[in-house]
């Protein structure tokens, strides 16, 4: 049985509203006319069904290259957008991500097969001593074979030489020279003959002139090169103009030299190769434990590749919510009751650019008379007579949310109630506050 009561006021406030910003600050770069002015409706928009699945699909081109760029995401956003910030810096950011993933496919995870079967032929053991860890060992084997090979020729040269077996103190250097050396010089000849001119006499010149006349005949003088051959001079053999002049033979057979120095830093042979093979061993130590720690990951690597490109996506994820996050969206549907920015402020993080208020779904707030016990959930009916002196009527039913009584008087309550605007008679507006005299209220 519905129970009266009276109202002393009552507004009616809009279920829904908000005051939205954007998620990271930045320069109002871009403004829909359509949307970003008061009295607008704007419709929520799907920001998981539109951005989110999207990039949750990862959907490649086949080369590894992700194809929700940046292009896609403003594709994909269309006009739904209230404002936009200035987000150059970031598209840019996304595609050298996108681009360096494609690279990363490219170059290892496209070939993971390959990659994970020539670990494991590198790093698992057939038995054959083939493996990286069974060559290091064969490896130290040898190293200690080696050492223990010169040390024992250090000791048995130590029977004849003392010094093998301590500290080397100088150096010392024995040589042996065997043979002849002959050296031949070849010098220029000393020798020459020399012819001078000769005189002719005719008892008949040609001239037939009788008397004994005389003519005089020249020949050219000439100079040729002689050569002695122990005898006597002699013209030279063609193309030779030389002779052997001097040789010199000097015989070394049987010289030896010895030669001892100082000065050097001293060596002690025995320890030093017990030192060369100790840093051996410690570097192969060093190897072995460090493929030791990698070989235990070769047979868990088609998880390690599938994971370390997991890591890439959620990397390019985090850029792709940046950059749709730079966009400012309806999330609820109403109408534009504000407007804080225009185009060319700063917004900072969480700063209201744009107020949103729905209608369809109100709260009615106000303090009310009722002589009995308000549980939460309880449903009122609210009649709202002559409603700007239209003479029409209103009538709201909704449920109790709130409830908070009053100490001084029992029956005074502030109250919440939740209501459907315009299912019965037309919609009230918001802010609307209901007429004390012309209102009645009823709890059931």
């Amino acid at each position: 049985m519905a129970k009266l009561g009276k109202i002393r006021s009552l507004r009616v406030r809009p279920l829904h509203s908000a005051d939205i910003g954007f998620n990271s600050g930045g320069i109002i770069d871009e403004r829909n006319a359509l949307l970003a002015r008061l009295g607008s409706r704007v419709t929520p928009f799907d920001f998981q069904n539109t951005i989110q699945a999207s990039i949750d699909l990862k959907q490649t081109n086949g080369n590894g290259r992700l194809l929700f760029d940046a292009a896609a995401i403003e594709a994909a956003i269309g006009q739904q957008h209230i404002y936009a910030l200035r987000n150059d810096g970031i598209r840019a950011t996304l595609t050298q991500a996108i681009t360096q993933r494609e690279m990363a496919w490219l170059q290892r995870y496209k070939h993971k097969k390959q990659i994970v079967d020539l670990l494991n032929s590198v790093y698992t053991s057939t038995g054959q001593g083939r493996t990286k860890l069974e060559r290091l060992n064969e490896l130290a084997i040898r190293s200690l074979q080696r050492r223990t090979a010169i040390e024992d020729a250090y000791l048995d040269e130590a029977k004849k030489n003392p010094q093998w077996s301590a500290v080397v103190r100088e150096s010392v250097s024995n040589s042996a020279i065997l043979g002849r050396t002959i050296s031949t010089t070849d010098a220029t000849p000393i020798g020459a003959q020399n012819s001078g001119p000769t005189i002719q006499v005719r008892a008949a010149p040609p001239s037939g002139n009788a008397g004994g006349n005389m003519d005089h005949t020249y020949s050219s003088t000439s100079m040729t090169p002689q050569i002695w051959n122990g005898q006597a001079y002699v013209a030279p053999a063609p193309g030779k103009l030389t002779y052997q002049a001097q040789q010199t033979t000097i015989d070394s057979s049987g010289v030896q030299q010895h030669s001892t120095s100082k000065g050097f830093e001293f060596r002690h042979p025995l320890n030093d190769n017990v030192l060369r093979d100790e840093r051996s061993q410690v570097d192969l130590q060093d190897e072995v434990l460090t493929h030791s720690l990698y070989g235990m990951r070769v047979p868990e690597m088609d998880r390690l590749l599938d994971a370390e490109l997991e890591s890439i996506d959620l990397d390019i994820a985090k850029i792709q919510l940046r950059y749709a996050q730079t966009f400012l969206f309806a999330p609820i549907a109403g109408r534009v009751t504000a407007v804080y920015k225009e185009v060319g402020e700063s917004a900072l993080p969480g700063e209201p650019v744009i107020r949103i208020e729905s209608s369809d779904e109100i709260l009615l707030v106000g303090t009310i008379q009722f002589r009995g016990v308000l549980d939460v959930d309880n449903s009122v009916q609210i009649v709202a007579q002559d409603v700007f002196d239209s003479g029409d009527n209103v009538t709201l039913t909704g449920t109790l949310r709130t409830v908070r009584g009053h100490d001084a008087n029992d029956d005074v309550w502030d109250i919440v109630i939740e209501a459907t605007n315009g299912a019965q008679g037309k919609p009230l507006p918001l802010n609307y506050t209901f007429d004390k005299v012309d209102t009645q209220i009823s709890f059931t």
